[in-house]
């Protein structure tokens, strides 16, 4: 009888083969986990800059909306800062809008002519943009002008934590009804 020879079995990896594929899985997973912070970073960076465009055409779309209407506006100083007074014939209320540096744009509905709150109207001011006290984002403007049937903000901007995320340079006018505020 012939003698078998036993041959060793080949299959399965080396140690060698194993702490190269080991060390290669290392590499590729530290590659990866820098990779990680900086990808959420970016997504971040992304996701503020269309919040706050997103926020930026609301305010442009909500000024457009209370302006679009605005009768009998004369311009006035509210805390320093400066405003409007206008008639608002859907309401039958004037209205002030002006910027505060707390809080953004400003509403304040039911007033009378001079600027004074309506007896027996408690209407609260609020922000132009409600949302964003969700975001912490503030919906504010350098200065308001009233001329030639024209409403002008200028430098309308959205801010959160003092940083500037998104602003229309240019000056907006928005065309307004002339004419006296009081229909007849």
């Amino acid at each position: 009888m012939k003698a078998v020879m036993r041959r060793r079995d080949r299959r399965g990896f080396t140690l060698a083969e194993t702490l190269l594929a080991v060390m290669i899985l290392l590499m590729v997973s530290s590659i990866v986990a820098t990779g990680i912070p900086v990808a959420k970073n970016v997504y971040e960076k992304v996701v503020l800059s269309a919040n706050s465009e997103t926020t930026l055409s609301t305010a442009v779309m909500a000024l457009r909306n209370e302006l679009g209407t605005a009768r009998d506006i004369s311009k006035i100083n509210v805390n320093g800062q400066p405003g409007l007074l206008y008639f608002r014939s859907e309401t039958g209320y004037y209205s002030i809008i002006y910027n505060d540096p707390d809080e953004g744009i400003i509403l304040k509905k039911g007033v009378t002519d001079q600027g004074a709150e309506i007896e027996n109207v408690t209407i609260q001011p609020e922000r132009l943009i409600r949302e964003n006290t969700a975001t912490k984002y503030q919906v504010q403007f350098d200065s308001i002008d009233y001329s030639d049937s024209q409403v002008i903000v200028y430098n309308l901007q959205v801010v959160k934590n003092g940083s500037v995320l998104a602003e229309i340079g240019l000056p907006l006018r928005f065309r307004v009804i002339a004419g006296s505020g009081k229909d007849s």
